[in-house]
């Protein structure tokens, strides 16, 4: 993950030399010239531009510039900033936008109530169900992990329950929910127990089946030593355990099925039906 404010193109080939196959971009100022792209094969990556505020026109007028020239079909833009007529610019270009709501590691169900309340409100606002399928495919949930094995693997099944719920309630077909996890540091802890911590929140969002892992660096400076050690976190997990093959590995577990029904039953009742 690189800020396009913060970090140069030596960091982001030095990255792509470490083996990784996806680049988040965050985006917060007037987009780049494009030579920080220089020597990067897009067409081999999942490249996601992520807003954390509204863009400007100016911003969007850039970007859309920048993926018309690169090819748009490798690249994926996240947020939940954008305006009306923003959406439909990107909509009419055909730049694939995914739609963000983020899920912080603390007060869980509140959290989960709010978010199933702008995602039912969202589908409820469009004309039609193809309109609210196409959107339901575009939706994605930014999971902060804690350190709680267990629990963080029944809020994850809590996330497909309540998911489901809403596919069933607006009669669409099938289709499985974006859960993208992310894995950052503890405040006041030495590297030793970050980068444990870090390992830990990795494996759990694995073994939870989340769709995109970002385990981030544990020195909050812009050091390339410890963003390849973590990277190499991921490539353990990836390349040598073997964990990607399977998915919901945790089925099965009573425990974990009984907390995510509490989880999921208690945040759908602070909602009601769809």
């Amino acid at each position: 993950r690189f800020s396009l404010k913060e970090h140069d193109q030596a960091d982001i080939l030095e990255a792509l030399n470490g083996g990784i196959d996806g680049l988040i971009l965050d985006h917060a100022e007037e987009m780049h010239d494009g030579s920080i792209f220089e020597g990067v094969f897009f067409e081999y990556l999942k490249t996601y531009f992520h807003f954390s505020i509204q863009p400007t026109e100016n911003q969007l007028e850039n970007l859309l510039k920048f993926l018309e020239h690169k090819g748009k079909q490798h690249f994926y833009i996240s947020t939940d900033k954008l305006s009306s007529a923003q959406i439909s610019q990107l909509n009419e270009q055909e730049i694939p936008l995914l739609r963000y709501y983020n899920l912080d590691a603390h007060h869980v169900v509140e959290q989960l109530s709010n978010i199933t309340n702008k995602i039912v409100d969202y589908l409820d606002s469009l004309n039609s169900n193809l309109q609210r399928q196409k959107a339901a495919e575009k939706i994605v949930i930014n999971r902060k992990l804690s350190t709680d094995i267990i629990r963080e693997i029944a809020i994850k099944q809590a996330l497909d329950i309540i998911w489901e719920q809403i596919i069933d309630g607006f009669s669409l077909e099938a289709i499985p929910l974006k859960v993208h996890a992310k894995c950052n540091i503890i405040a006041d802890e030495t590297l030793e127990r970050q980068y444990i911590a870090l390992a830990s929140k990795g494996l759990t969002a694995v073994t939870a089946s989340y769709d995109l892992v970002h385990i981030g660096p544990a020195d909050t400076e812009n050091n390339r030593f410890h963003r390849r050690i973590s990277r190499n976190i991921q490539h353990l997990l990836k390349m040598e355990s073997l964990m990607e093959n399977y998915r919901y590995a945790y089925l099965g577990s009573h425990q974990i099925s009984r907390i995510s029904e509490e989880i999921a039953s208690t945040a759908w009742k602070k909602v009601g039906q769809v």
